[in-house]
């Protein structure tokens, strides 16, 4: 397989993550450092990365119901706790987040050590669909609602929502694709409105149902299935 697919097989990252470490001179191979990405590891070969040999490893995924409060990220130089300190066993080692959420959201997170399926799902030209309830402090107007299944352009380009359900005055369900940084924040701060809770309730086909706020389950068989199929 090509050198980023075997480095994201390991463990160590995803295959995008991974061709910027063969480019930047951090993988060896039998004892030289390789910078080509187009390379086939051979199944002689003894491919490293910080002094330790890599090898394929089984492919994990499970689910995480974030709570607020915790970073998406494996260290936070600002010392404030991170989503994998809700994975305290050995076994968690080498899985990683797919996507973020931000410190103040909450909600469904996916974590695996496949790192194809984590290109796949976290890449916005595949079209995954994440869905999210949103509660504003003040009332969504009928008005607001328009807008947003309209479309609203802010300055990185337009956002247009997938699905839009009202659940309250305050509170509207929601389903998007697209991969803009803090997309829902800034659209309904577009709009004049400030979120008090924002929750991911499901990514593709996965939803929240079953996890309690900070836990986590392994997915089943044919939820993985339903990936790796299409």
């Amino acid at each position: 397989m090509h050198i980023n697919q075997f480095i994201a097989h390991a463990g160590v990252c995803a295959r995008r993550a991974a061709e910027k470490l063969v480019k930047a001179g951090k993988i060896s191979i039998n004892g030289r450092v390789h910078t080509d990405v187009t390379y086939h590891v051979q199944p002689e070969d003894k491919v490293t990365y910080q002094g330790k040999v890599l090898r394929p490893q089984p492919k994990k995924y499970l689910l995480l119901h974030k709570p607020v409060g915790y970073v998406t990220t494996l260290h936070d130089p600002q010392g404030r706790r991170t989503v994998m300190d809700l994975l305290d066993s050995q076994d968690h080692i080498r899985l990683y987040p797919v996507g973020r959420l931000d410190y103040m959201t909450k909600g469904l997170l996916i974590f695996t050590n496949d790192g194809f399926l984590a290109d796949q799902l976290a890449h916005p030209s595949q079209g995954v669909s994440k869905r999210y309830e949103v509660t504003t402090k003040k009332e969504i107007t009928n008005d607001d609602f328009e807008k947003i299944e309209q479309g609203v352009t802010l300055s990185d380009g337009p956002v247009r929502v997938d699905t839009l359900k009202r659940l309250s005055k305050r509170k509207v369900s929601l389903s998007i694709h697209m991969g803009l940084n803090r997309i829902i924040r800034r659209l309904f701060k577009h709009l004049g409105h400030h979120i008090t809770q924002l929750t991911r309730t499901h990514y593709a086909h996965l939803s929240l149902e079953g996890i309690t706020e900070g836990k986590w389950r392994w997915m089943t068989t044919q939820e993985v299935n339903r990936f790796t199929k299409n």
